[in-house]
C-alpha cells in the first residue's frame, strides 16, 4: 500500500497527540560540563508551528540519558506510552528518548501495545543546544505521523531523520550522524516538508500483557572459540533465559551447544540469533549448527535480531510470572516454527 497525503490527513477534529518526554540527547543542554535534561513543555517550546498539525499535550516521564535507563525505567516508558494510547480521546502518542537503547524500549512497547493509535518514538543526535539541532524536525515528524489516520494500527513506529521505521525491525546503525536508524527489512514510509508517504502494512501479533520484567535474561555474542564460559556465568548468576547471537545461519562451537543442554535441562529458555544482519538462523545439520543447537532445546529466531530476542524473551517470563514451561508456549507463537 502507497498512499502520499499533505502534512496530515484531513479528519474531522485536530488529533489529540500526547508527547511523553523521557530525556535523552534531544532534551539535553549541557552546561559548566553537566548535562541539564529539558521536560515535555520546554522541549516542545522549540517545535515551530506544532498547532498546525495537532492538539499536543507534554507529559514528562522520566528525564534520563538513555545509557542510565534499567529494565525498570523501560517498563516506565512502554507501559506509559500503552496507557496513553488507550486513553479513548488520544488519537496517537510521541515518546522522545535517548537513542542509545531507544530501540530496546520501542520493541517492548511494541509487545505491549494492544490499541489502534500509533506510538511514534523520537530523538535526536545533536543536543537540544545545538544550532543546528535534529531534535525539533524529528519531533515535527514524529506528531505528523502520529496525528495522521493512516498510521493507525501499525502499532509502535520510530521516526527519525525523515524516515518512518517498524520497531520490531528498527536498530541503530550511527554513533553520531544524523541518519541514526534503520531497519534491515525496510522502512514504512518516508517525510518530505510537506509529505508523508506510507509505503507498507504490519502484521503484528497479539500483544502480551505489561507486567515487570523481573527475570533475567543475557545476550551473549559468540565470538570463535569462545562462549561456554559465558554461558556457565550466565547461568550461575541466576539467568532465566539466554540469547546467543551466534554465526552465520546459526552456528556455535559444540561446547557451546553442550552448554545449551545443560541449560535447558534446567528449565532455562535460550534462543539462537545471528550476527549476520540479513538472512537470520536455519536449522542446518553437522555438529554445532541450528539443527544441533535446536535438539539441545534451543528455539531458532529466524530473522529477529539479539536486541529483541532478549526484549521477547524478558517480556515473555515477565506475561507469565517466570513459568518456563508457559513462556516457552508464547515463545513458540512468536517464533518460526522448527524447520523453517
Amino acid at each position: 500500500m502507497t498512499v502520499e497525503a499533505g502534512a496530515t490527513a484531513s479528519r474531522a477534529r485536530p488529533a489529540n497527540v500526547v508527547v511523553l518526554a523521557c530525556g535523552g540527547t534531544i532534551a539535553t543542554v549541557p552546561v559548566d560540563g553537566e548535562a541539564i535534561l529539558k521536560g515535555a513543555e520546554e522541549l516542545l517550546a522549540g517545535v515551530p508551528a506544532l498547532d498546525d498539525l495537532a492538539r499536543v499535550s507534554p507529559r514528562d516521564v522520566l528525564r534520563l540519558p538513555s545509557h542510565l535507563m534499567g529494565l525498570d525505567d523501560l517498563a516506565t516508558v512502554a507501559r506509559a506510552a500503552c496507557e496513553a494510547a488507550a486513553e479513548p480521546s488520544v488519537d496517537g502518542v510521541v515518546v522522545t528518548h535517548g537513542t542509545d537503547v531507544l530501540e530496546e524500549v520501542a520493541y517492548l512497547t511494541d509487545l505491549w501495545h494492544d490499541g489502534e493509535a500509533p506510538i511514534v518514538f523520537t530523538g535526536a543526535q545533536r543536543d537540544a543546544a545545538d544550532p543546528a539541532g535534529d531534535g525539533p524536525g524529528n519531533v515535527r515528524d514524529a506528531v505528523r505521523v502520529a496525528a495522521d489516520p493512516r498510521a493507525r494500527g501499525l502499532g509502535v513506529l520510530v521516526t527519525f531523520a525523515s524516515v518512518v521505521l517498524p520497531a520490531d525491525a528498527v536498530r541503530k546503525v550511527h554513533t553520531v550522524a544524523p541518519t541514526a536508524f534503520a531497519a534491515p527489512r525496510g522502512r514504512l514510509g518516508a517525510l518530505t516538508s510537506t509529505l508523508l508517504r506510507l509505503d507498507a502494512e504490519r502484521s503484528r501479533p497479539a500483544p502480551l500483557p505489561p507486567a515487570p520484567l523481573s527475570w533475567p535474561v543475557e545476550l551473549i555474542a559468540l565470538t570463535a572459540g569462545g562462549g561456554r564460559a559465558l554461558v556457565d556465568a550466565a547461568l550461575d548468576a541466576g539467568a532465566q533465559g539466554l540469547v546467543l547471537d551466534a554465526f552465520g545461519a546459526g552456528t556455535a562451537p559444540g561446547e557451546v551447544v553442550d552448554a545449551v543442554a545443560e541449560a535447558t535441562a534446567r528449565g532455562v529458555l535460550v534462543v539462537v540469533t545471528s550476527r549476520c544482519e540479513h538472512g537470520g538462523v536455519w536449522p542446518q545439520p553437522g555438529r554445532g549448527a541450528g539443527a544441533d543447537l535446536a535438539a539441545a532445546g534451543a528455539r531458532l529466531a529466524g530473522d529477529l535480531d539479539g536486541i529483541r530476542a532478549r526484549m521477547l524473551l524478558l517480556a515473555v517470563l515477565a506475561a507469565t510470572g517466570g513459568s518456563a514451561d508457559a513462556a516457552a508456549a508464547l515463545l513458540a507463537a512468536r517464533l518460526p516454527a522448527a524447520g523453517h
